[in-house]
């Protein structure tokens, strides 16, 4: 026989197929936080904000990224830009300060800025929850 759902119905099943569960988001959000603090003690004064997925609170399964901005003090931030210095050795600062602080808890632990633009992508090497 058929089966009659509603709309809503419907869509809340499709939601708790694909959403991330609370575990997940949790361990996610506290990786990212634990970057924001990484950032924000290599570019003292700079303010980090969350956006993306997570920070919008529709992010679906598997997983796979946070996002993090930063927004530097007008003195550090000065002589980069276009027609100026490449971000690079800001994203150096960055890439070390993750890397001293995140490294003994995440071994697996990898730090790209080479061939980015403006862009650290940090792989944690483990997933944010056991399978």
């Amino acid at each position: 026989m058929f089966r009659k759902d509603s709309l809503a119905s419907l869509l809340d099943e499709g939601r708790r197929k694909i959403q991330v569960t609370d575990e997940e988001l949790d361990e996610a959000k506290r990786r990212r936080r634990l970057l924001a603090a990484s950032v924000r003690r290599a570019f003292s004064g700079s303010i980090s904000y969350f956006n993306g997925s997570v920070a919008h609170g529709d992010a679906n399964t598997p997983l796979t990224d946070v996002d993090l901005g930063v927004v530097l003090t007008k003195k550090d931030a000065e002589p980069y830009g276009p027609g100026k210095k490449s971000a690079l050795s800001l994203m150096e600062k960055a890439r070390d300060a993750i890397r001293e602080d995140l490294d003994d808890e995440f071994p697996k632990l990898t730090i790209e800025v080479l061939g980015r633009r403006r862009a650290v992508l940090v792989r944690f090497g483990d997933p944010v929850t056991e399978a």
